[in-house]
């Protein structure tokens, strides 16, 4: 910050001092003032001033109006300024009366302001009698120039629905940086910008030093362009932009889970449940980790805070008729259909599974053990062994899961959505459960939540 001391103004003459080795003006305008500037502060994008309002009613203060004036420097400054206190004309000047007067004392701070530009101001106060009009000594400033310095962006921990990105921005003031909004830009598209991107803005007071987020919900398989932007205030009410350099990274391929177990009909199973696609630890750079959910027959991701509610996740239900109180029909079959979350999210052969699907796993694969998981000590890993050998192993898709022993009853299962709706004759929803099985498929489309176990079906139809 840039930053003007003024003692005292009388009489035309300003006994002022100044650091950065810079001046400050001498007023402009020749005659007493009530108001006194006592300090400006400027950075490239604002200017904070001090002052006192001597001699000026307090009901003038209450139901009037004070602030800042101020423009770009002219060389009439002097007459411009002392127009405005004989005919209360503002055009051609900006106005700041944002702030609240203590007292006598005025601070106000100025933002979006042209970066290396001068400027002229004063305060200035207008009484609840719009004739009564008081400015204090005019003075100038010059803006900082506006020139941070935006790394390139390093991507770490690339999977299939998320990464971790990292940069840096240096050489921006902390007053700039707390008007300017900051963050990482992702798009598809090359060259992105704040028109064809997502924008993912940081948390007030973020360290610029080295600033990290967890990208989560990307799509696999696909190529994706990042960069840093930073979007500031200007005069205009419009925000202005700069970006740093632009980089390319790449979603795993979801294909890559895809586990061939020996099974008689092909289908391979998913080694990640969707809803269930981060890795531990459950907590990075101080991000939660957080879970997500589909409803049966829904097209996207559910998400919520709240605890269990059946109102609540009848009624953000996708399927849910208000006006009758029911769920539309969309059929007891959804798998591979336009319902089919897995497929919507996923396509190519990727759907959700059926019971047949279920049944075939647990007849033909060893389903009942489990084992520690080295990334987290307080959790359990479900192994589903092949005929062929091959292995599957499922980690914990919520607090339900291989957090205890197979004996443990639910607290041994792996919970999933099937495509097909069906309920036993108990009113349970789920097809399979059993004393050292781990499976157990859920599906309730008014009530119900889950992850989703997807799988890989060689006869569905090329896209």
């Amino acid at each position: 910050m840039k930053r003007i001391i003024v003692t005292c103004c009388f009489a035309g003459t300003l006994l002022a001092a100044a650091s950065c080795g810079e001046k400050p003006t001498d007023p402009v305008v020749e005659e007493s003032y009530n108001i006194t500037v006592n300090s400006a502060d400027w950075t490239a994008l604002t200017a904070t001033i001090s002052g006192v309002f001597n001699g000026i009613e307090k009901t003038d203060l209450v139901f009037g109006r004070y602030g800042v004036l101020y423009r770009e420097k002219s060389d009439d400054d002097g007459n411009i300024f002392k127009s405005w206190k004989e005919t209360g004309d503002y055009s051609g000047f900006l106005v700041f009366d944002g702030a609240k007067i203590s007292g006598l004392s005025y601070t106000g701070t100025v933002t979006g302001l042209k970066p290396d530009t001068e400027y002229s101001f004063c305060l200035f106060s207008q009484g609840r009698d719009s004739a009564k009009r008081e400015i204090s000594a005019v003075q100038t400033f010059r803006t900082k120039p506006f020139a941070p310095v935006i790394s390139e962006v390093s991507m770490e921990n690339i999977r299939y629905f998320d990464a971790v990105a990292k940069g840096s921005i240096k050489s921006i003031d902390d007053t700039d940086a707390g008007i300017c909004e900051i963050g990482f830009l992702l798009s598809e598209s090359e060259d992105c910008n704040m028109t064809n991107s997502t924008a993912y803005p940081f948390e007030a007071g973020a360290d610029l030093k080295s600033p990290s987020f967890w990208l989560m919900q990307l799509d696999p398989a696909t190529t994706m362009h990042i960069r840093i932007y930073i979007s500031y205030p200007t005069p205009s009410g419009q925000n202005a932009y700069a970006y740093g350099p632009e980089v390319t990274f790449s979603t795993r391929d979801f294909n890559e889970t895809a586990v061939d177990l020996g099974l008689p009909s092909g289908i391979r199973w998913s080694s990640i449940m969707l809803g269930d696609e981060q890795p531990f630890p459950k907590y990075y750079n101080g991000v939660s980790f957080q879970y997500s959910y589909f409803q049966w027959g829904a097209s996207a991701r559910f998400h919520t805070s709240k605890a269990y509610d059946e109102d609540y996740i009848r009624t953000h239900y996708e399927h849910w008729d208000a006006a009758s109180s029911s769920c539309r029909d969309i059929g007891t079959e959804i798998s591979g259909t336009e319902y089919d979350v897995v497929h919507i999210m996923l396509g190519g052969k990727w759907r959700m599974p059926s019971k047949a699907d279920v049944e075939e796993l647990i007849a033909n694969c060893n389903v009942s053990e489990i084992e520690k998981d080295s990334n987290n000590g307080s959790a359990y890993l479900g192994i589903i062994k092949g005929p062929n050998g091959n292995v599957v192993k499922m980690h914990p898709n919520s607090a339900h899961l291989w957090c205890g022993t197979a004996a443990d009853n639910d607290n041994a299962y792996v919970f999933t959505y099937s495509g097909e709706f069906y309920r036993d004759a108990d009113g349970h929803t789920y097809y399979y459960k059993s004393g050292t099985g781990c499976i157990k498929i859920v599906t309730d489309p008014k009530y119900g939540y889950e992850q989703i176990w997807p799988v890989w079906d060689p006869t569905m139809p090329d896209e």
